[in-house]
């Protein structure tokens, strides 16, 4: 596979920190050719740099502010609270470079804060923090090829749906401090908090070298839990591709609060699923820390594990393994695993490059292929089976004859759509893996990470709601990045990454078409000019005429879900997806099946609204307002006549930036932070390699 690194251009423009007075206005537009003494009211008016952004205050709220395309600012961190930050013309994402003088990073998301369609890169602990609580971060990038972000995402409050980004290039935080109790690595997206979804987003070439920790440390996806004795719950990571980094999933707990505190008390992780993630040549589907760290009902369902050749590429030794138990650290060691802890099932895992490596045991295991063979000290349980061929197609779909077919269990933790949009189950049971078999008029196309469904952008608003990108024709590649391995059309055959000079571009050189919005773009991921996936806002989507066509009818922001426009942040049949159905007895909060409506929410029927705002529920439940219309203090009004189609839509929120420094955000993959003396909890890989179910944790003498 390869490692993609989409590149963003344009002139850094310095921050002047002026007094500037504001009137109250619900839009601003920032342009490095305005001015800062304009209005910043009009795409005709802008302003040039972010500080009258920053120093407008507490005092507003609900109003959104516009980035062009293209366009580079600076910044020692933009903190962005109930209101919304994107973008507005045609080209790349407008990129915040962080300089370091924060906290956090480019872009701290606070409450009910609205992030969209943004590029940020350079220093910071975070590329975007998330602090929520209800803050929203989509179609933006993460990229770390300057060599200093630390973490992608670092999720730190509850609530929050983050979708449609990706991460690439993360290197900035070996964390190599010679102690494998302190040492950490890069991680693209990192939660310490409970009732948080991460879907459809994507994390590649995550990793750093770390000789203490095996030789190299990072990945896709992580929990850690900061506190003794917390809980976090309800954290789902589904629909997610992963490529190229340290391990899919790690759950842990970290030792804040003094030497051996965490070992004798732990943290406790529930509740909480990884599903449908889609993980090549990124070694392992879990590396969990029962040392310090209780786990209940932490599931793994439909995730499929592709090892290459190139999987043994990046300097870990534990690379082969497909699951890991961390049971002992500093004369501690570990509870057996008990049934209901942790759940595995439904799981492709296939090693094409020779040798089936390990895996520890957990109790609760059924329903998983294994191929070519089950992993070392693996004892098959109930369904699993071994296959010489596991009849895959060169995206890792499953190919017609494969005996994944209708051989899953019927366990599920909700009705799922699969990794490219299909209903589950299509025949007798679910298939096993990612994918399920689908042959016919009705089937979605294979999406992977470089495109989407269309020609090379999305045919909804800002984000196909069934993938992380990609079309195995056109605007994606049949392995899941760049090109199309077999006509070429929007990608090389060599190289897959966005296109090659000639082939399927009319930008010379790079790959994709700018006018004609087939196959890729300037600088993205097959068919993006900055982000991934057909799109010049991120992840899935589209602007017409770069890098695909938006086809979609719905009034922003409603999203095309089989002909009918939804919320999905609110719609129970349609939550934070198109056909992710709430089970009975529960809400669609925030793109979020849960038990109640977030605070300042207001259930009108299934859904969780804000009826200051939501369109189709304006004032009051049931209250739609008309073709134009926007909803704003719980009144239908007007809406500007907008020239720009690819200028996100309004969405109205209630204060402002919030300049007070958040909880301390990790820096690592597992458990380490700067500035805290703090233990990596046993995450040195040396003690994972011990396969055996360890007695109770006891200190010893």
């Amino acid at each position: 596979m390869i490692s993609v690194r989409p590149g963003v251009t344009g002139a850094a423009v310095a921050v002047v920190f002026l007094t500037t007075s504001l009137v109250s206005a619900q839009e601003y537009y920032v342009d490095p050719a305005g001015n800062d003494t304009n209005s910043g009211t009009s795409p005709e008016t802008p302003w040039q740099t972010l500080d009258p952004v920053e120093n407008m205050g507490f005092g507003s709220s609900g109003y959104t502010v516009f980035l062009i395309a293209g366009g580079e600012w600076t910044t020692g961190g933009l903190n962005v609270r109930d209101w919304t930050l994107t973008r507005y013309g045609d080209g790349p994402n407008p990129v915040l470079v962080g300089d370091g003088s924060g906290w956090g990073g480019p872009i701290t998301a606070g409450s009910n804060a609205v992030v969209d369609g943004i590029t940020v890169r350079g220093q910071g602990s975070s590329g975007i923090s998330v602090q929520g609580p209800n803050a929203l971060v989509q179609n933006c990038e993460v990229d770390g090829s300057d060599g200093y972000l630390q973490l992608g995402f670092g999720i730190m409050g509850e609530g929050n749906l983050i979708t449609h980004n990706s991460v690439h290039d993360l290197s900035g935080q070996s964390g190599d401090s010679g102690d494998m109790n302190t040492s950490g690595g890069a991680e693209a997206y990192m939660v310490m908090a409970s009732d948080n979804e991460i879907s459809y987003n994507s994390a590649v070439n995550c990793w750093g070298i770390n000789n203490t920790l095996g030789g190299a440390e990072g990945g896709c996806l992580e929990i850690v839990n900061g506190a003794a004795l917390s809980t976090i719950e309800n954290v789902r990571f589904h629909h997610n591709y992963c490529e190229r980094s340290v391990g899919l999933f790690e759950g842990c707990s970290g030792n804040f609060q003094g030497t051996d505190a965490i070992q004798e008390n732990h943290g406790i992780i529930r509740d909480s699923l990884i599903a449908y993630n889609l993980s090549v040549d990124a070694m392992w589907l879990y590396l969990l820390q029962p040392v310090n760290t209780d786990f209940h009902n932490l599931v793994f369902e439909h995730n499929t594990l592709v090892h290459t050749p190139a999987n043994e590429d990046i300097p870990q030794g534990g690379a082969s393994s497909f699951g890991l138990l961390v049971n002992e650290d500093q004369g501690y060691t570990a509870d057996e695993l008990q049934p209901g802890m942790v759940i595995v099932r439904n799981n492709l895992f296939f090693v094409t490059g020779g040798g089936s490596g390990m895996m520890t045991l957990v109790p609760d295991h059924y329903n998983n292929l294994f191929a070519p063979s089950a992993p070392m000290s693996w004892t098959l349980g109930t369904g699993e089976i071994e296959v010489s061929d596991p009849g895959l197609t060169a995206d890792y779909r499953l190919a017609a004859g494969s005996p994944a077919i209708d051989v899953g269990s019927s366990e599920a933790w909700q009705q799922w759509t699969d990794y490219d949009g299909n209903a589950v189950p299509q025949g007798t049971a679910p298939d096993i893996g990612v994918s399920e078999y689908c042959d016919g008029a009705d089937c979605a196309e294979p999406t992977g990470t470089g495109g989407d469904t269309g020609s090379g952008g999305d045919t909804g608003s800002g984000g196909d709601v069934t993938g992380v990108g990609g079309d195995t024709g056109v605007g994606g590649d049949a392995a899941g990045v760049g090109g199309d391995l077999v006509t070429g059309v929007g990608g090389d055959v060599a190289t897959g990454v966005g296109g090659d000079p000639g082939v399927g571009g009319a930008v010379p050189g790079e790959g994709g078409a700018v006018t004609t919005g087939v196959g890729g773009a300037a600088s993205g991921v097959g068919g993006a000019t900055s982000g991934v996936g057909g799109t010049t806002s991120g992840v899935g989507g589209a602007t017409p005429g770069v890098g695909g066509t938006n086809t979609n009818t719905c009034q922003p922001p409603l999203t095309d879900c089989g002909g009918a426009c939804v919320d999905t942040t609110s719609d129970g049949m349609n939550c934070g997806l198109c056909g992710n159905v709430c089970p009975a007895g529960q809400l669609c909060s925030n793109g979020i099946c849960s038990s109640a409506c977030a605070t300042g929410l207001t259930q009108c029927d299934q859904s969780c609204v804000d009826l200051s705002t939501n369109i189709l529920n304006c004032g009051s439940c049931g209250m739609a307002c008309g073709a134009g219309q926007l909803c704003t203090n719980g009144l239908c009004v007007d809406a500007a006549v907008n020239p720009d189609a690819s200028q996100p839509p309004v969405a109205a929120s209630n204060d402002l930036q919030d300049t007070s420094e958040g909880p301390e955000e990790e820096s690592g993959c597992s458990c380490s932070a700067p500035g805290a003396n703090r233990t990596r909890s046993g995450l040195g890989l040396s003690l994972a390699w011990a396969l055996l179910a360890l007695s109770r944790r006891r200190r010893h003498s």
